[in-house]
């Protein structure tokens, strides 16, 4: 797959990913430990985008634990899910892929535009020059009821 190039995703998987409010950034820490985390991003149908926001961290933005992660291992995966106590609506969408933190540049001009677009929160926020998780997808796997709606 070109680096331009997204997986064909189904198109209720990519409804599915468009709506979703919250996903779950699976990482693999320096340590050799996992670490999953949710975050809110906005699928463009080619990249996936997580800001650092202005939401309080326990540490300065340099050694934020998720950007040291994806600088040791970009490898990353996210998945965006619904449970419900009707376990025939439940399902969930999973994308593996290759992350970098970008500061700059188009993919991150993009970036921006997309969170801001999805989430009204990211509005009164100064976002530009933060950190911007850019996902690249290379597999995406799914199962269940993805009706946008449930995600």
């Amino acid at each position: 797959m070109g680096q331009n190039d997204a997986p064909n995703l189904a198109s209720e998987q990519d409804a599915y990913l468009r709506a979703a409010r919250v996903g779950r950034l699976a990482m693999l820490r320096p340590d050799g430990y996992p670490q999953s985390l949710p975050v809110c991003y906005a699928w463009d149908g080619r990249r996936i985008y997580s800001v650092v926001d202005q939401k309080p961290k326990r540490v300065e933005l340099g050694r934020l634990q998720r950007l040291m992660n994806i600088a040791g291992h970009a490898q990353v995966s996210l998945l965006v899910d619904t449970y419900q106590e009707d376990w025939s609506r439940i399902g969930y969408v999973l994308v593996y892929g290759r992350a970098e933190a970008l500061t700059a540049g188009a993919d991150y001009q993009a970036g921006l535009a997309a969170l801001r677009e999805k989430y009204p929160q990211y509005h009164g926020m100064d976002l530009e020059g933060r950190p911007l998780i850019c996902i690249i997808p290379e597999r995406v796997t799914g199962w269940g009821v993805l009706a946008p709606e449930h995600g």
